[in-house]
């Protein structure tokens, strides 16, 4: 069975990820919750003959399923940020920077 500090390590990534989805930053997001999908999936083969309660409910394949999801969900997020910011790079390519603020400014102001 993982130790405490282990799990405390595990649940802390996991809550990252969750939260950096919440605020926004998929592309962090992505990043914690890869680390604990690899932590997942490698103690799920090596535990794989051991009893559910020796080993623990976090190698269940529900709950590696459900962080999976959550980390589809941030990979998604980040291909679309990644469309967004190459169809604005794509609209601006041919103008100025000064050009590009001035635009900006007059969005905003």
């Amino acid at each position: 069975m993982l130790s405490i500090t282990y799990l405390i390590h595990l649940s802390g990534w996991l809550l990252q990820g969750i939260f950096a989805f919440g605020l926004q930053k998929p592309i962090v997001s992505v990043e914690f919750l890869s680390r604990v999908v690899d932590v997942l999936d490698w103690g799920s083969r090596l535990w794989q003959n051991v009893s559910r309660d020796d080993r623990g409910c976090i190698f269940d394949w529900s709950f590696i399923r459900g962080v999976k999801r959550l980390q589809i969900q941030a990979i998604h997020s980040v291909s679309v940020l990644n469309s967004v910011l190459a169809k604005l790079l794509k609209h601006f390519s041919g103008t100025s920077l000064a050009t590009r603020l001035s635009l900006h400014k007059r969005r905003i102001g």
